[in-house]
């Protein structure tokens, strides 16, 4: 078939052998987290993981009077095991736009290309949700029967990017109690969003009692995810990546409960004291948390009235004295960035609506890895040499992505994982 060849021929000149994803700017941890190549053993990667230090030093004295070097204590390390998301993303182009390809470049560019780049965009979404929060489920709940087929997602758990454009969306509902996920209780879609109130409707609540709690998870997503940069951070015990916790002290990362406050410089400088010692240090960190926090984070000014300053209280923000000059003629309050320091811990802080409103994460940007076991992101699964396929009894070709990634941090107690912020929005009466 002429016009399958052509069309599987500028598949491949267009997109190569892998794809490398074009993160927007919400995608952060796709975007940050540069990727690392891995063998693949069995269904998981291998990846190297410092446990202590080396103890192996001899002190030799006046006129090195000890000649006989200590004997070698070598610090611990292991092999972690890393199982990542293998994913499908099935796509499909209608006969006409593919037999369209033979005509010229453009068609391709108009039809196949445009419903492919769109097919991307929403794998790239769907990897950068994983990362975030894979084990850990996009959303909690408490279901009231008075609302019939609406739920709504608990402040602290809602993450805008996880529900944008989420109509149509299959989902999986747990029982969940004390943090503890049970048993599935049904499987349903989303058929509508408000992402101002944080409501779904659902096509489906069979099975859901009222005033019982729930979590849900992307469908099929819960036991076959890699887990996520907030699962990693949040586990103080157990096994993480098939390495003891509690058996070896740096593994693990450093745990921080906000108690309901607004998250401030002083936080940060509180936790990365507490948590020097253990390993929170350098430079390249970021402080990831959801939008809703930057502007809080923003002190406000009181302009001055009649030409006098305005009394605050103590701990509050102090006020603006206008004198005279440019200082009349143009106020400009604001910023793009902020940048926490404290002795010689930086970090940027870095927002995203990928992240829950109740939590944060302060990561070091040289440890941490996105695993993959290839060159690129994504590749196109191969139907007996070609791309695409034809659809029985559609008139239609299917294509596929694919990818195999997990990520990872080989140096846990370099980080911070902090809990319990404040989930309001931004009021006039946010302090």
């Amino acid at each position: 078939m002429a016009g399958l060849q052509d069309l599987n021929d500028k598949l491949k000149e267009v997109y190569g052998d892998v794809i490398e994803l074009i993160p927007t700017d919400g995608e952060v941890l796709m975007s940050k987290i540069q990727r690392a190549r891995s063998a693949k053993v069995g269904k998981a990667y291998t990846v190297s993981a410092n446990l202590s230090l080396d103890h192996s030093t001899t002190y030799h004295g006046t006129n090195d009077s000890a000649l006989d070097l200590a004997d070698t204590v070598d610090g611990q390390s292991a092999n972690a095991s890393i199982i990542p998301s293998a994913m499908s993303f099935s796509g499909v182009i209608s006969k006409m736009a593919a037999e369209r390809v033979i005509k010229g470049e453009q068609a391709f560019e108009d039809g196949v290309q445009f419903v492919i780049n769109r097919s991307l965009l929403s794998f790239n979404k769907v990897i950068e949700s994983t990362h975030n929060h894979g084990g850990n489920g996009i959303g909690t709940f408490t279901y009231a029967s008075a609302d019939a087929s609406v739920i709504t997602i608990d402040i602290a758990e809602w993450a805008t990017a996880l529900w944008i454009g989420a109509q149509r969306k299959p989902i999986d509902i747990y029982s969940i109690s004390g943090g503890v996920i049970g048993s599935k209780v049904l499987t349903t879609s989303v058929s509508k969003v408000d992402t101002q109130t944080r409501k779904l409707t659902l096509n489906s609540v069979a099975g859901l009692s009222n005033a019982g709690t729930y979590i849900v998870f992307a469908a099929g997503a819960k036991g076959k995810e890699s887990k996520g940069l907030f699962n990693i951070l949040k586990q103080s015990s157990g096994s993480l990546f098939d390495i003891d916790i509690d058996e070896n002290d740096l593994w693990g990362a450093n745990q921080k409960d906000m108690n309901d406050a607004h998250f401030s410089w002083a936080s940060f400088a509180s936790a990365v004291s507490e948590f020097a010692g253990r390993g929170v240090s350098g430079d390249n960190h970021m402080l990831y948390m959801n939008t809703i926090h930057f502007p809080k984070m923003i002190p406000d000014f009181n302009t001055a009235v009649n030409g006098k300053s305005v009394s605050s209280a103590s701990g509050s923000n102090q006020a603006r004295w206008f004198t005279s000059g440019d200082q009349v003629m143009q106020l400009k309050h604001g910023t793009d960035s902020i940048e926490f320091m404290i002795n010689n811990t930086s970090a940027k802080v870095v927002t995203s609506d990928y992240v829950k409103r109740g939590e944060a994460a302060l990561v070091n940007l040289d440890t941490w890895m996105r695993v993959v076991g290839g060159d690129g992101d994504v590749s196109f699964e191969d139907f007996n040499g070609s791309r695409i396929r034809p659809l029985e009894k559609k008139a239609a070709y299917e294509y596929r992505l694919y990818t195999d990634q997990a990520l990872f941090g080989p140096e846990l107690n370099g980080a911070i994982y902090f809990s319990e912020l404040n989930s309001a929005a931004l009021s006039d009466s946010t302090p």
